[in-house]
């Protein structure tokens, strides 16, 4: 899990070492609730605006999962992760593969099972996503 600034640069995620600016990159600059709270509604008035499908939060989770953190990512560990049925992990990833935004890969390792990977429509979504909230953040991030 990052717990630094991460953007997404050239189709791919990239993680800042240097974490936020003028600070320890472990620690996040410091918003009131009414700041975080503003900045959460301009970033999802942001992504309303700019006619991308609407994701629900759980869906989002599960995208951020698979292209944030170290996989592979079946259906099983994600729904350990979130704390959910495989059911609400499976009804996500039918929406995501149908916005091509994951798709389903065989996992080698377990015939039984498959992996959730990362496309380029999802690379382009979250790219966009993080332009919002780079664009309504407050602070800069180094």
């Amino acid at each position: 899990m990052y717990t630094a600034a991460q953007t997404v640069s050239g189709g791919c995620l990239v993680r800042h070492e240097g974490g936020f600016a003028g600070g320890d990159p472990s620690t996040p600059p410091s918003l009131s609730r009414t700041d975080s709270l503003s900045l959460w509604y301009r970033v999802t008035l942001g992504s309303v605006l700019n006619n991308a499908p609407d994701l629900t939060a759980r869906q989002l989770a599960v995208m951020m999962s698979v292209y944030l953190e170290a996989g592979p990512h079946t259906v099983r560990s994600l729904a350990k992760k979130l704390n959910v049925t495989k059911a609400v992990i499976t009804r996500a990833a039918n929406r995501l593969c149908k916005l091509n935004y994951i798709q389903r890969a065989p996992d080698h390792r377990d015939k039984r099972s498959i992996i959730l990977t990362r496309t380029p429509n999802g690379i382009h979504y979250l790219r966009d996503f993080a332009d919002i909230i780079q664009t309504e953040f407050p602070l800069k991030l180094s």
